[in-house]
């Protein structure tokens, strides 16, 4: 039965209610209840599935454009809905349009009654195709996401923003904590961080919860059930709604640098301490006083630098050999260290070179008290594996910033100094003055004059 000749209305509404429909983005249908044959369509129907309206009223329409999978169930659920007496509802399901193509609806119906019986079944159906392939790609990404999240050699967990608890855990983060699963959900991951750590990663989770950070990028350490302390570099991102802070997940990835990191500390202190005395080296020992010189020329402080030659070494190394050699020097490391204070730096530069950093420097004579123990300490015997060693130390003291305000020229007025206490007869120690600096550039000139003269042959022998 055509809408246009429904006898419920009269003419003019009816024109008016036509106009109406046919301005709707959607497929407004009136059928027959028992046949579910089409009464009436607007002339969206044409539109969006490209059947002509004659097509519509053909007897068994409905199911015939009806996508194969949904033949099955789509028809029975109608009926059930009908058996039941459902006055209104809504169902989604697809159709085959008839250019071939799979389009999604929705369709919400509503049973009409005529003498208390169903009549007709009258309904607008919407085109959902777009929302179910948004659906459809949401899905995939979820699907694509679990996938990652499952095998991801790198540990993942998602913690909830509000009650920072463990909303969900990957494989690897388990084996990362050395804990299963059941243990870190009851436990909490805050459990197994490293005390010293937890403030500084409550920090930035809530500075990126409230939007202060995009993301958190920082390295923290676990404790694993075996006493192993795992360091792990993380990244942390919020998920959701950045305002509604309790709606939000965190997105939680940590790479696990435990080796790396210990290969790059590696690194680093044999870039930066001796491998015998395990003391700092030239290059840290330069590093710590360019530090100290930079605190110092503010504070207005002072400190002394100590270049210590252990004097009858090389007779050691010569009658016991190097290993025997090794063992003094470790030794004798150890003895200046007692000598000093923990706020001091002890380096070994090489050989049998040793230099002291003296900090907080108030007086001269404190100086010469450090110096005089440090050479009585090494003048004692060294029991050794293969017999007892003497050796006694050479010093030279100079002092930041009366001397110089230079790291090297520093160095250079302690070796100095030092050199001078090996001729004045060892055992001794020495504080750098002008006259030195003079004396040597002096030698060095006259090493420079005497090279020269050799060359231009200005030598004369003479007799006598």
């Amino acid at each position: 039965m055509n809408i246009d000749q429904h006898p419920v209305l009269p003419n003019r509404d009816q024109d008016r209610f036509s106009d109406l429909v046919n301005t709707i983005d959607g497929i407004v249908w009136e059928a027959d209840a028992i046949s579910f044959d089409f009464t009436y369509v607007n002339s969206f129907a044409e539109q969006l599935l490209g059947y002509s309206v004659e097509d519509w009223y053909r007897p068994g329409f409905w199911v015939e454009i009806m996508h194969p999978e949904d033949k099955s169930w789509a028809p029975n659920y109608c009926m059930d809905c009908l058996n039941q007496k459902i006055a209104n509802y809504e169902f989604e399901y697809r159709v085959i349009s008839k250019e071939g193509r799979e389009v999604w609806l929705r369709d919400l119906v509503t049973l009409c009654f005529e003498n208390g019986k169903p009549r007709w079944l009258r309904g607008i159906m919407v085109d959902i195709t777009l929302r179910k392939a948004i659906e459809k790609q949401v899905e995939s990404s979820k699907a694509r996401f679990q996938s990652i999240f499952k095998t991801a050699p790198v540990g993942i967990i998602l913690v909830d923003a509000q009650s920072h608890a463990i909303v969900e855990m990957n494989p690897a983060y388990c084996k990362l904590v050395g804990r299963d699963r059941d243990t870190v959900f009851k436990a909490g991951w805050e459990s197994y961080t490293h005390p010293d750590d937890l403030s500084d990663e409550m920090d930035h989770a809530i500075s990126v919860a409230r939007g202060d950070l995009n993301q958190a990028n920082y390295v923290k350490r676990y404790f694993r059930p075996d006493g192993k302390q795992v360091t792990a570099r993380m990244q942390m991102v919020t998920l959701g709604d950045e305002k509604a802070i309790d709606e939000s997940q965190y997105l939680i990835i940590l790479e696990d640098i435990t080796e790396r990191q210990e290969f790059e500390n590696k690194i680093w202190r044999q870039a930066n301490y001796d491998y015998l005395t395990d003391l700092p080296n030239r290059n840290m020992f330069q590093d710590r006083a360019s530090q100290l010189i930079k605190e110092y020329s503010r504070s207005h402080q002072s400190f002394a630098v100590m270049m210590i030659d252990l004097d009858g070494f090389k007779d050691v190394n010569d009658t016991l050999g190097h290993v025997m050699g090794d063992e003094l020097l470790i030794q004798a490391s150890q003895r200046i260290q007692t000598c000093i204070r923990d706020s001091d730096t002890l380096a070994r530069l090489g050989g049998d070179e040793f230099v002291v950093i003296l900090s907080q420097l108030s007086r001269l004579p404190g100086v010469e008290r450090v110096a005089g123990k440090i050479t009585a300490a090494l003048a004692q015997v060294f029991e050794l594996e293969l017999g007892q060693a003497y050796v006694s130390a050479s010093i030279g003291i100079t002092t930041y910033p009366d001397d110089a305000d230079a790291v090297l020229d520093l160095l250079n007025n302690a070796d100095q100094a030092m050199y001078l206490a090996k001729r004045k007869g060892r055992n001794r120690y020495q504080f750098f003055t002008e006259d030195l600096r003079d004396q040597a550039l002096t030698r060095m000139n006259l090493v420079n004059d005497l090279r020269v003269a050799v060359e231009q042959e200005q030598f004369e022998l003479h007799y006598q």
